[in-house]
């Protein structure tokens, strides 16, 4: 899912299998105008890196260890560094999660599935407009 950061709506999303990796859905997600992406490290791909100054996008992209190759110091402390500007994008995971119930999906089918998580980020971008308006 694509989350605006300052406001914490839900701009874009895809819903793929479980065998497809999220650095393959990720182009798919990045916003039209140029500025910072932030990803976890499950993003973290050289595709993507080059992707990202192609188009004038900042890397926030957290960085993860490779076989035999485990973080530099400075990866870990850019990781730590990236953690406090992704929480707003992790607190709607963790609201879908908690008061949506979206712990595991529901349906054996792809379309009912996807309509039920389109319908929750839906609810929560109103939810979340509501409190954004000035009252």
């Amino acid at each position: 899912m694509a989350v605006d950061q300052g406001t914490g709506l839900i701009r874009s999303g895809r819903l793929t299998s479980a065998n497809i990796q999220d650095v393959s859905a990720a182009p798919d997600l990045l916003p039209p105008s140029a500025g910072t992406v932030y990803a976890d490290g499950g993003y973290h791909s050289r595709s993507l890196r080059e992707l990202l100054a192609q188009k004038g996008f900042s890397d926030g992209v957290m960085r993860r260890a490779h076989k035999n190759q485990p973080l530099t110091p400075e990866e870990v402390a850019r990781n730590h560094a990236l953690v406090p500007l992704r929480n707003p994008v992790e607190a709607v995971f963790g609201t879908l999660e908690r008061s949506y119930g979206f712990t595991r999906m529901r349906y054996f089918n792809a379309a009912r599935n996807l309509t039920a998580v389109l319908l929750a980020c839906m609810a929560d971008n109103l939810r979340r407009s509501l409190q954004l308006s000035p009252a």
